[in-house]
């Protein structure tokens, strides 16, 4: 069919911080999309609050880095954690971590930075929309779709005029969320699995809470009573705005008899002058979907998995999902992706929202884990005991892991992608707190500042199209590489780097690094076969 039988070639259904950066990586590409979201895509209650490093670094790539951090958290602020009785209650046990304004990122043009969804959501649809390729359509609601060998075509509906719509799309991304109507017609399930807990949001705002909060000026509070872990208390912005999460028996469907007040002073431990902003009820869970994808429709962020938010994983692995399949649709619609490229999103992405998944998991039962009792909020032995069990616990077992995740966000790789050419080399092992930098391919393709006034980063070299990195004072010319790029019309881009500590961390000669900023080959010289390494990471060979 012609481009004239398409209204779209992407239909993306909702809005929220997936969709929409699944909609800034289309137009960073180029590529024009329509996103249908049912709301009028401003944020009222905030459930996110970790912005990456990695979503940092496509931050970086979007063109807003440096306005976030400027509005998110105050770059003075310490970044602690505590687990406590109430906040003027006892202290269990504590990690310190340095403010922004101390922090170091030697694998990083960027770090993660805590960041609300009030402020994040905004820019994502701000940078998307500027982009000029993508047709947003908000209170605009998903009513159903058909696929053929061809395209999707879907029904949509105005919420405010009532008016529907026939659109035609080559593919449709579901990005509607963990009730997503597109997964279930799809009849894509999960893994049969019980819910973690069952919760309430309660976000509001209190001055007077800023000075009771000074005495461990934590970013997060875990709050433990004689029945253990009953809350999370968080500080949304540094500046008066909060956020209680609770854990209820039940999914909570009516608030008529819940008291917020009640439960706000005892996380406090005495009364404070509030305002109440909103509730909002929700479900843990831990679960991934069986599959990413069938026929034209992909699934994304929750749609794909939902995740306990210890650890504030599910977001930013939606986010990299959306940069993952933004380059390949860009890719097949522009004629060079291959005809298995598409294939590869699920087979690289499910396996890392899978061990992203049970690592949020993991952090959530270290928090139930702490054993309390009846003298936990007492001034007493008794009391005292269980306090000291519970430090012993929390800082014996690694608790630290949710707060210094970097080799989760950041060192993700895709050691079996049949886009990425295995060259060989040792799989270097999986680690959560720390990151040590590889160009093996598959995985990011490592930072290194390329000017002393460290403005200019590798990382700033990958986005359109693939990167050839040639190193050495007399870069390897790859003639026949770049020839059997030319052949298939695969944007390349040639950069050469003279500096051998950034040779010596790529540990190569050449390099080819993929639109998303992974790394899809390297050697010490040109490849025996050039066509078939080409053929490989733009998808045209099955995958072995």
């Amino acid at each position: 069919m012609t481009d004239a039988n398409f209204d779209t070639p992407i239909l993306i259904a909702g809005g929220g911080p997936v969709g929409m950066a699944l909609a800034a990586e289309l137009g960073f590409h180029g590529q024009s999309c329509m996103v249908i979201e049912r709301r009028n895509g401003v944020v009222s209650h905030p459930k996110m609050n970790m912005i990456s490093t990695r979503t940092m670094e496509f931050a970086r790539r979007w063109g807003f880095a440096k306005e976030l951090r400027e509005k998110a958290w105050p770059p003075d602020h310490p970044l602690n954690v505590s687990f406590i009785t109430s906040l003027t209650g006892y202290e269990i046990a504590s990690f310190h971590f340095p403010a922004y304004e101390d922090r170091v990122w030697p694998h990083t043009p960027e770090g993660h930075q805590r960041c609300s969804q009030l402020w994040f959501d905004p820019m994502i649809q701000k940078r998307a929309l500027e982009s000029g390729t993508v047709d947003a359509r908000f209170r605009t609601e998903f009513l159903h779709f058909e696929q053929d060998g061809d395209g999707v075509t879907a029904r949509i509906e105005n919420r405010d005029s009532g008016e529907q719509q026939t659109i035609r799309a080559r593919y449709l991304v579901a990005c509607d969320g963990a009730e997503s109507k597109i997964r279930e017609a799809l009849g894509i399930t999960f893994p049969d699995t019980k819910s973690l807990s069952f919760d309430v949001n309660i976000f509001f705002e209190s001055e007077e809470l800023l000075e009771i909060h000074k005495r461990f000026m934590a970013m997060m509070y875990w709050v433990y009573d004689e029945n253990g872990y009953w809350a999370q208390f968080i500080s949304v912005d540094g500046r008066g705005l909060w956020r209680i999460s609770m854990v209820t028996p039940e999914l909570m469907t009516d608030f008529a008899d819940f008291d917020p007040d009640f439960f706000i002073q005892k996380a406090v431990g005495q009364k404070v002058k509030y305002k109440l902003n909103s509730l909002l009820a929700w479900e843990r869970n831990r679960r991934v979907a069986n599959s990413y994808r069938k026929g034209r429709v992909f699934l994304a962020g929750d749609s794909a998995h939902q995740y306990s938010p210890t650890g504030g994983l599910g977001m930013n692995t939606g986010i990299q999902e959306a940069v993952d399949l933004a380059w390949k649709l860009n890719a097949d619609l522009s004629g060079w992706g291959g005809e298995h490229l598409l294939d590869s999103y699920e087979a690289e992405r499910r396996p890392v929202a899978i061990y992203n998944n049970e690592a949020a998991t993991s952090n959530f039962l270290k928090l139930v884990s702490v054993q309390c009792g009846p003298d936990m909020l007492k001034d007493n032995e008794a009391g005292r005991l269980l306090r000291e069990q519970g430090k012993k616990l929390i800082l014996e077992n690694d608790f630290n892991e949710e707060y210094e995740q970097e080799g989760i966000t950041v060192g993700y790789r895709y050691d079996e992608s049949p886009i990425c050419v295995n060259d060989g080399t040792p799989v270097p092992p999986v680690t959560t707190t720390t990151i040590t930098q590889t160009a093996r391919p598959g995985a990011r393709a490592p930072h290194a500042w390329l000017d002393e006034q460290e403005t200019r980063s590798t990382i700033d070299l990958f986005g359109h199209g693939f990167v050839l990195l040639r190193f050495g004072a007399t870069p390897l010319g790859a003639d026949n590489l770049l020839k059997a790029v030319k052949e298939v019309g695969m944007p390349v881009t040639v950069c050469d780097i003279a500096n051998p500590e950034i040779e010596a961390l790529y540990e190569c000669k050449l390099a080819l690094v993929r639109p998303d900023g992974h790394v899809a080959w390297r050697a010490g010289g040109e490849p025996a076969d050039p066509r078939g390494v080409i053929d490989t990471v733009r998808g045209a060979l099955p995958a072995r």
